[in-house]
């Protein structure tokens, strides 16, 4: 069982619209359970279990905290020009890896690994089919 503790307080709901708003997507209930309660937070344990390839570690949640360095919206604004369509942050891993809702198939995303090794090298590995089923790969 995952343990979030976060120095932040709850995120506030309307500014979770302003960012669902600005990006033009709805976030899935499932993340957004997590999301708003722990908003930056850390998961202990924070590794975790991707089928045929170890696991990986999950750094924190992403903020809706304007100007924070987690917020969600500037992560998303320094990787859009490198990152495919349609990829959105919400969790920070390893190595300044990127864990993202994929929202190129629709409305209700996927979450991909997205790892970034230059400017123009990015390796995008889907892992998981909802935000619950990562939370159950936690080791």
């Amino acid at each position: 069982m995952v343990t979030w503790t976060t120095g932040y307080d709850k995120a506030d709901i309307e500014n979770v619209k302003i960012v669902e708003e600005k990006l033009a997507i709805h976030f899935p209930q499932d993340y957004l359970n997590y999301a708003v309660k722990y908003q930056g937070g850390r998961p202990s344990p924070s590794n975790i279990r991707v089928d045929g390839k170890g696991s990986v570690q999950f750094i924190s949640l992403l903020t809706f905290l304007a100007f924070d360095e987690l917020d969600i919206l500037d992560k998303y604004n320094s990787v859009k020009k490198h990152f495919p369509t349609g990829l959105v942050p919400f969790g920070l891993g390893a190595d300044e890896h990127l864990f993202c809702f994929d929202y190129r198939a629709g409305s209700t995303p996927s979450v991909l690994l997205c790892k970034s090794y230059s400017d123009i090298r990015i390796e995008v590995m889907h892992i998981w089919n909802s935000f619950s089923d990562l939370i159950y790969k936690f080791c």
